[in-house]
């Protein structure tokens, strides 16, 4: 089976299944009047995969890395002074939590 995505005049979409889309119209039970609302399907070539943590590289991992540094860095550019102090406080009151947990386990 095929998977299709409806788009309808109104914005929303929906992802739905069958072999065709006229199938895909039955087994969602839209009638005539529906037509007349979707502005157009679109036919889904490849089903996404599923999450295989052999396929992970490296250099993947390093990649998505570099991206979420950099999006941190943007967003506490944007901070105020004051947020930055608070949060600067508070990472120093999680590390010395820290320490004095690994100092007397």
């Amino acid at each position: 089976m095929k998977t299709y995505i409806l788009h309808w005049t109104n914005g929303d979409t929906e992802r739905v299944t069958g072999n065709t889309p006229q199938d895909v119209f039955e087994r969602a039970w839209y009638r005539g009047g529906a037509v007349c609302d979707l502005d157009w399907i679109e036919e889904v070539k490849t089903q996404p995969e599923k999450f295989n943590p052999a396929t992970v590289t490296a250099h993947t991992v390093e990649a998505s890395m570099a991206v979420i540094r950099a999006r941190y860095a943007e967003m506490v550019s944007n901070l105020s002074p004051r947020e930055k102090a608070r949060r600067a406080q508070e990472h120093a009151r999680y590390n010395r939590a820290k320490q004095l947990a690994t100092r007397y386990q």
